[in-house]
């Protein structure tokens, strides 16, 4: 597929005259979208006699963007409408187009057309027809009359190796013949020239028409009017907007194992999965938005600091084939875990999505309380490994690790709540399944008695000076003995059932 753009500009010097150019194929039935793709320069003679208008080249006024991968059209528009006054960037622009991130690509002709028309400039009929020479220079006409008029252009022409790139064309030297413009594409790309003919034939594309036919274009935006502030979206405040996710997927799409693995964005998770895609948009739907909604309403306000995957893989073969190719390591776990480095959260999917859960925590409270400590992260987050509702609420149910704790405590062997709370990481993990145990089912007591929201919020407020949050346990509890309600707990821990 192809793209092209133009975009209005108004000159200060009256001897400057600004081009506008652009081959594109709508991806139709009638033509096709350009996109960064290859295509086949048009064979028939272009003009080659030189517009009688006398000129010189332009003054540098807009600004020179180098573009984000695949964001050529988005950096090149930016620049005209920067020039305009607009504090936009090229993400805001990929922002409003209505493109799906998941795409993993930049904006194509017609939506860069949708967000060029939203700010109110004149786009023009954007498809020319270019078959013959004489459709080549009625094209040609009507932009050199853009040029005298002062409108710059978004521009795709082929680069050597015949791939197709955006550029902004700020003007015409009729001394030299030659177009100037900015290319995105490359480092230094402000202010290049290029002779007229070479750029034509750089510009004429072919693509195909209702019957299938091979058909020339040029595919020109005029981008004449002025910006309309009150046609403009209102700004976001999200910390990653769909252009962060377009990147991110495009990076990752090329580290897929193979094309059994599909792509579901579910913010602030990207969602990766080799079981089928309707399997795939079930989990990211039915328990990674659900927990997610749940967990942020009673304890986090902020999104993880970065982005990050949720790799579900099918069966235990898959869990352990692919975390050797991807992350280069044997889990030591059958069920799941986060990785902090490689952002991510890996799972045997087929093991159940009370892993996946536990493990959504992790990340929330990475973010959100930094400074907790190793007992209740996973305190907190192994409660809801087997989880439900009650009243609209996220809650934890009993489960497996009851029965652990139950003959840790009748062997007499539970570490006091003290211990618990003063362990260092090293310490906890150390006995993690005593350790595990012990916090979940605290935190269970603290949830079934109303406690447990309320202690998460008290203990972050109070980590600097109770980094343990033993103290903040007390006040909860409103017990200053400890010991004894650590054994009126371990009787209700006896008498729970699983």
């Amino acid at each position: 597929m192809l793209r092209f753009h133009r975009f209005g500009y108004q000159s200060a010097l009256a001897s400057v005259y600004l081009a506008a150019i652009g081959i594109f194929f709508l991806a139709s039935s009638t033509s096709i979208d350009c996109h960064a793709t290859e295509s086949t320069p048009m064979s028939t003679t272009t003009p080659t006699t030189p517009p009688s208008t006398a000129s010189a080249p332009p003054a540098t006024t807009i600004p020179f963007i180098r573009k984000k991968p695949d964001f050529g059209g988005e950096a090149c528009l930016t620049m005209v409408l920067q020039n305009k006054g607009l504090p936009i960037d090229q993400d805001w622009v990929f922002n409003h187009a209505g493109v799906d991130p998941t795409q993993g690509r930049g904006c194509v002709t017609r939506e860069l057309a949708k967000v060029a028309q939203a700010t109110g400039l004149e786009i023009g009929p954007v498809w020319y027809d270019a078959n013959t020479e004489a459709e080549i220079k009625l094209c040609w006409k009507h932009l050199l009359r853009d040029i005298v008029n002062g409108t710059p252009a978004v521009v795709v022409t082929h680069d050597a190796q015949n791939i197709e790139r955006f550029v902004l064309v700020l003007g015409y030297d009729a001394t030299k013949d030659q177009l100037i413009y900015h290319n995105p594409n490359v480092d230094g790309g402000q202010s290049q020239t290029v002779d007229r003919v070479t750029f034509i034939n750089r510009s004429l594309l072919t693509a195909q028409n209702q019957q299938g036919q091979p058909t020339q274009q040029i595919v020109a935006l005029r981008t004449g009017g002025d910006i309309n502030n009150n046609r403009l979206p209102a700004p976001t405040n999200q910390k990653y907007t769909d252009a962060d996710y377009a990147q991110h997927i495009r990076q990752l799409k090329n580290r897929l194992p193979n094309d059994d693995f599909k792509i579901v964005l579910q913010k602030p998770f990207v969602v990766v999965g080799d079981s089928g895609i309707d399997d795939v948009k079930q989990t990211a739907t039915g328990t990674v938005k659900w927990a997610v909604d749940k967990i942020k309403q009673d304890y986090f306000s902020k999104d993880p600091e970065f982005i990050i995957d949720v790799w579900l893989f099918k069966d235990p073969t898959s869990y352990k084939k692919h975390n050797v190719k991807l992350f280069g390591n044997v889990p030591d776990t059958p069920y799941g875990f986060y990785s902090p480095s490689d952002r991510a959260l890996v799972m045997d999917i087929s093991t159940g999505g009370g892993t996946l859960v536990h493990e959504i925590v992790h990340p929330f409270m990475e973010t959100n309380f930094g400074r907790c400590p190793s007992w209740f992260n996973e305190g907190l987050a192994s409660l809801y490994e087997q989880s439900s509702t009650r009243n609209g609420h996220i809650i934890g149910l009993t489960n497996w690790r009851l029965r652990g704790l139950k003959g840790t405590i009748s062997a007499g062997r539970l570490p006091s709540f003290e211990t618990l709370c003063n362990t260092t990481t090293r310490q906890f993990y150390n006995d993690a399944g005593t350790n595990y145990a012990q916090a979940r089912y605290l935190c269970y007591y603290l949830q079934e008695a109303g406690m447990l929201v309320d202690y998460y919020h008290a203990f972050r407020k109070n980590s600097i000076n109770d980094p343990g949050g033993y103290e903040t346990l007390k006040q909860i509890l409103k017990r200053d003995d400890i010991k004894t309600f650590q054994k009126e707990w371990e009787q209700y821990v006896m008498k729970l059932r699983f």
